[in-house]
């Protein structure tokens, strides 16, 4: 009896065939693994960016309340002055909503894409608008009082130019909403 070169090449043939197959799925895991990797990072990033565009519309409809209400007290040439502890609450939030805005706005630039970028930047150029119609009024009643002049001299607080860039502000909130809202939607895949 021979030498049985059929079974040998059988037997290293499926040897071979093994070897090759194990090596192609434990490569082909490996590339799995590494999709994997690259996708629950992008998922990852696409939550922080969603995170931050959540957080700038939810910061710019306080200021915009706030703002709104800080219109009013300036019609009453209230603006803080009389001690009114409801208007002195309106305007001391003012700078705590601006930090928290200011904030919102940088993570945006940071993670957001470029149009979201630009109507972030227009929503703070809307809230500083109307913070200088604010200011300028602030200036000329804290002048008033200090110099003994009357409040009732100065010229009345122009309510409809306010009111107009609250509107500014308002319109910018709904640009960008619009303008994110599809990538919100969109699920990555690396």
């Amino acid at each position: 009896m021979g030498f049985s070169w059929d079974v040998l090449i059988t037997g290293l043939s499926t040897l071979f065939a093994g070897l090759g197959g194990a090596w192609i799925n434990g490569a082909t895991g490996v590339n799995r693994d590494k999709q994997a990797g690259r996708l629950g990072v992008q998922l990852e990033r696409d939550q922080r960016q969603r995170d931050a565009y959540a957080t700038l519309i939810m910061v710019a409809r306080q200021v915009l309340r706030n703002q709104r209400q800080m219109l009013v007290a300036y019609v009453a040439n209230e603006p803080g002055f009389s001690g009114d502890p409801i208007v002195a609450d309106t305007f001391t939030r003012a700078n705590t909503l601006g930090d928290d805005l200011t904030r919102a706005v940088v993570e945006v630039e940071l993670l957001g894409s470029e149009v979201a970028r630009t109507n972030a930047v227009a929503i703070l150029e809307a809230v500083r608008a109307v913070g200088d119609i604010f200011a300028a009024r602030s200036l000329a009643l804290h002048t008033a009082e200090k110099s003994d002049k009357s409040i009732a001299r100065l010229p009345p607080f122009d309510e409809s130019a306010a009111t107009a860039r609250c509107q500014t502000l308002d319109a910018s909130i709904g640009a960008f909403i619009d303008a994110v809202r599809p990538e919100t939607h969109a699920v990555s895949v690396g």
